[in-house]
C-alpha cells in the first residue's frame, strides 16, 4: 500500500515512487531492481505494452534509483535525497522525459545528442525517457540506434511505446526489453477501495465494481475514473455509474458476472442475482456482454484455474444465449 504524496489529480497523489509500489509488473520489477544493483548495467530499456499499465512511472522509478543517493539494498530510490526529490519535481536536469509524438524527426535526436556526452550537472545518471518511441521517424530511430550502440558512460536511454512491432528490430533487439501487462481486476478494486478509502471514508460495493470494470486492468485509467466519481460525489450513486462509459454494461449485469467468477459461489446465488436484472436487457444485449466479459477474463487470467472457470463460463453463457441470426 502507499499512501497520497504531494499534490495534484490522484493519479499524480497517487503514483508510485518505488518498484516495491507498482502494481503487479513482478518479473519486470524484480528484473529491474537486479539491474540498478548491478556492477555492469543495461544502457537502453524498452518499456511495451497497453498504455496505463505504468510503463512511463517505472521509468522515472528508475531514474531515480539510477541517481538515488541512498538507494535501498532492494534496488528501491530513497524518494527524498535531493536527486530524487527533483525527479519527483520534474526539475532535474539529467532526466530529460520527451514524448515521441512532438518530437518526431532526426533532427530532435540529433539535438539531444549533443547534450549527452557532457557531465552531469547533478545527480550520477543522464537518463533520456523517451515515451511513445514508435512514433519516431524512421531516419530518427535510426540515429537513436547510433547511439544506443555505444552510449557515453553514465547514460540511459528508457524506450517506452504501446507498439513496439513499430520500432527497427535492430533497436527492439539492442535493448532490454520488459513487457507490461494488464492488471488484475482483484488489484484494480483494492487501488480504488484503498485510494477512495483514504479521500472520502467510504464507496458503495456497486460503484467500485462498475469502476473496475471501466478501468480494464489499467491502474491510470482507474484513479481518473475514480477522480470524476468523486467530483460528482460517491452518495449520488445514479450521477456516478450514469457518467462511467458503462455501455450496455448494467451495474447488475456486471455484478452477475463477478458472482459467477468467485470459487465459492452456489447456483441459488447466480439465479437470484440473475432474477435482479432489469426487463430492459435482451437476450443478446446479454450475450454480447457476458461473452465479451468472460473473454476479458480469460485474456487477464493469472493462474490456470481462473483461466479455465473464465473459459468454461464463456462457453456456457454462448451455449444459453446464442448469437441471434440475422433475417434473410
Amino acid at each position: 500500500m502507499f499512501l497520497s504524496q504531494g499534490s495534484g489529480d490522484l493519479c499524480n497523489r497517487y503514483r508510485p515512487r518505488t518498484f516495491s509500489n507498482v502494481i503487479e509488473q513482478n518479473t519486470v520489477i524484480r528484473s529491474l531492481q537486479s539491474a540498478v544493483l548491478s556492477e555492469n548495467k543495461e544502457q537502453t530499456y524498452l518499456f511495451y505494452g497497453e498504455h496505463g499499465t505504468g510503463k512511463t512511472t517505472t521509468a522515472r522509478i528508475l531514474a531515480m534509483s539510477l541517481n538515488c543517493s541512498n538507494l535501498k539494498d532492494n534496488g528501491d530510490p530513497c524518494t527524498i535525497c535531493e536527486d530524487c526529490s527533483n525527479i519527483i519535481k520534474d526539475v532535474h536536469p539529467a532526466v530529460i522525459e520527451m514524448d515521441a509524438s512532438d518530437k518526431t524527426s532526426v533532427n530532435d535526436i540529433r539535438t539531444l545528442k549533443e547534450g549527452l556526452g557532457l557531465r552531469p550537472l547533478m545527480g550520477k545518471a543522464k537518463v533520456l525517457i523517451l515515451d511513445e518511441c514508435h512514433q519516431l521517424s524512421s531516419s530518427a530511430q535510426n540515429a537513436l540506434l547510433k547511439i544506443s550502440e555505444k552510449p557515453p558512460k553514465g547514460v540511459f536511454f528508457i524506450l517506452c511505446s504501446t507498439e513496439p512491432k513499430k520500432i527497427l528490430p535492430t533497436l527492439r533487439a539492442r535493448s532490454q526489453g520488459h513487457k507490461f501487462t494488464l492488471v488484475s481486476n482483484k488489484s484494480i478494486r483494492n487501488l480504488i477501495q484503498m485510494v477512495a478509502t483514504v479521500e472520502v471514508g467510504d464507496i458503495q460495493e456497486d460503484i467500485v465494481d462498475a469502476l473496475t470494470e471501466v478501468s480494464e486492468g489499467r491502474p491510470r485509467n482507474a484513479l481518473k475514473n475514480l477522480q470524476k466519481a468523486i467530483y460528482i460525489g460517491l452518495g449520488n450513486r445514479k450521477a456516478v455509474l450514469g457518467s462511467l462509459d458503462l455501455g450496455e454494461r448494467d451495474p447488475e449485469l456486471i455484478s452477475l458476472c463477478r458472482l459467477v467468477m468467485k470459487f465459492d459461489v452456489t447456483w441459488r446465488e447466480v439465479v437470484s442475482q440473475y432474477k435482479k436484472l432489469p426487463s430492459t436487457i435482451d437476450a443478446e444485449t446479454m450475450r454480447r456482454v457476458l461473452a465479451g466479459w468472460f473473454r476479458s477474463c480469460l485474456e487477464r487470467a493469472r493462474t490456470p484455474i481462473e483461466a479455465r472457470r473464465a473459459a468454461r463460463a464463456l462457453e456456457l453463457f454462448v451455449e444459453i444465449f446464442p448469437p441471434v441470426k440475422p433475417e434473410n
